[in-house]
This record gives C-alpha cells, structure tokens and sequence, in this order.
C-alpha cells in the first residue's frame, strides 16, 4: 500500500530563500557558496472506504500536501555567456547542494498525517542534490543587480532511508530564485 500512495503523488509549489556569497574568478566565471531553506511539497490522493455493522459502506476521499523541508548548502559555478546593452547579462549555472532534512509531513497509507522531525523520521538526514540552470543579471546600479536564476534540482539519493522499507522517491524540483545581488567592490 505505500507503494501505491506513493505512486499517487504529484509535484506541488514548494518554497524557499537563500543567500549566497559569491567571488569573481575572472570576467565570465564566479563561484558562489550560500546556505539556504528548501521546502519540496507534492499533493496525494487516498480513497478509505469505511463499514457500518450493517455492512454499508462509505468511501472518504482524503488530499493532502506532504513537504520535505531543508537546510541547504549550496556551492555553485556561473558562467556569463554573453551581455545585451550595457545592463543586460545572461549565463549559465551548475552546482551542488547538501541538504539536510529538517521536518515534514505525509499521508500515511491508513489515512492519517504523519508530522517528522529531523529525529523521528524515516528519511535520510543528509541527502545530495545537483541543480543546473540560467543566471540573468540586469544592473540597477554600479554594485547592484537584479539577478533571476531558473533553477531545475535533483536529488542524487532516494529521500528514504534504505531500512524503512519505503519506496525509493528521488526529490526534484523547478524553481526560479529571483533577489538582489551587491558588490562590494
């Protein structure tokens, strides 16, 4: 029956925030390291029908949004591949981030929310994920710049811990991480 609840689950907004530090090697390469919030989230359905003692029965249908939430690590490299105008410049990102579980919370194949803790759940605490994507910089100013980074993330191990019998669900997830960045020199 997990498997088939598992099977069921389907992408949901997640959310998360990040700061980053970053260095410029030279004029196209900068490498940044950060630490950061993550919450991935997905919806799933689960029918539970239910008998009375006089043999009739009524089915309950029960949506719930289960999340992952995590402290991120992210270390990653940007390459500028070209500029359009003079505030415009566009490149590309990869990188990877540690990220250790914090909490969540899940349906359980009997009907039930379950609420984790960092302690008491049955998922890795430390998992590794590679993201890859666009790095677009508009200058505001001198040292400042807008910067919008569409992200896609992927996690390189199963979210489970291989003991606790759950199926193997390799977290992924699609973000577009928009903020300010300022130089300081």
């Amino acid at each position: 029956m997990p498997h088939r609840l598992a099977q069921r689950e389907r992408q949901s907004t997640g959310f998360g925030v990040q700061v980053q530090v970053s260095r410029v090697l030279n004029g196209r390469w900068t490498l940044s390291a950060g630490l950061g919030y993550q919450e991935y989230a997905s919806t799933v359905e689960t029918t539970q029908t239910a008998f009375d003692r006089f043999l009739s029965s009524s089915t309950t249908t029960i949506t719930h949004r289960d999340t992952y939430r995590f402290l991120t690590v992210p270390v990653q490299a940007h390459y500028a591949l070209g500029q359009l105008g003079k505030r415009l410049r566009y490149g590309v990102m990869a990188g990877a981030e540690a990220a250790i579980y914090l909490s969540g919370s899940n349906l359980q194949p009997n009907g039930t929310i379950k609420d984790w803790n960092a302690s008491n759940s049955p998922y890795r605490s430390l998992s590794l994920a590679l993201s890859t994507g666009l790095d677009v910089r508009y200058r505001l100013a001198p040292r400042l710049e807008v910067v919008v980074q569409p992200t896609a993330t992927y996690f390189l191990n199963p979210l489970a811990r291989p003991a606790t019998g759950l199926p193997p669900r390799y977290l992924w997830g699609g973000s577009a991480l928009m903020g300010l960045s300022y130089h300081l020199r």
